[in-house]
């Protein structure tokens, strides 16, 4: 796919201006050298409220107000892999109601998924946490967000914290746009106004 490209990493892309006959782009190199090329066109593809201020003078006012406005979700993981399977969970994917625990989004068997994905008679889940309470403890080191989540999760699985074998951390910063009532509706509106 890039064969014949010229493909650079490490740079940062500062600015993207439309002219006469295309774009200029100003971006920064991995070495810190500073250039501003000219393309017939550009795809840009950042997170939301990154866009204004790479494409100044691009969008009229009520579009990067939208722009600006977006959210988007965090989520820590942890995979978990335990001596033995959750008594009685045969889903792959399970939900948490509010109720039971309201930082905890829900947990994947892995091991329920398909065969091999856990040696015999142990199990492996992924346990997904909120976005609210991702941004609580993210930054936080493995040992507290591991003690955090398996507190959380005894509530769910009794137990499960006794038979864990070993825990992976990992921290998405950006997932997806953070829904709220009224996103479509103004997303519409944004596509609209691009026409």
């Amino acid at each position: 796919l890039a064969a014949g490209k010229d493909i650079r990493l490490g740079a940062t892309v500062e600015e993207i201006r439309e002219t006469a006959d295309g774009v200029a782009v100003t971006w920064t190199d991995a070495g810190g050298a500073k250039h501003t090329d000219d393309a017939a066109g550009c795809v840009v593809t950042a997170r939301g409220d990154l866009i204004p201020d790479l494409t100044p003078g691009h969008f009229e006012a009520e579009s990067e107000r939208f722009l600006r406005s977006l959210r988007y979700t965090k989520c820590v993981v942890m995979n978990t892999g335990v001596t033995r399977k959750p008594a009685g969970v045969i889903a792959s994917v399970t939900n948490i109601p509010e109720p039971v625990d309201p930082d905890i989004m829900g947990f994947t068997c892995e091991h329920n998924k398909a065969p091999g994905r856990a040696p015999d008679g142990k199990g492996l889940l992924a346990i997904l946490t909120m976005t609210e309470y991702a941004e609580q403890i993210i930054d936080c080191d493995d040992d507290t967000v591991r003690d955090a989540i398996l507190a959380r999760m005894d509530k769910v699985i009794p137990g499960l914290s006794d038979t864990v074998d070993y825990t992976r951390i990992s921290r998405w910063n950006e997932v997806i746009v953070y829904s709220r009532p009224g996103l479509y509706k103004e997303l519409g509106q944004f596509q609209a106004r691009q026409a």
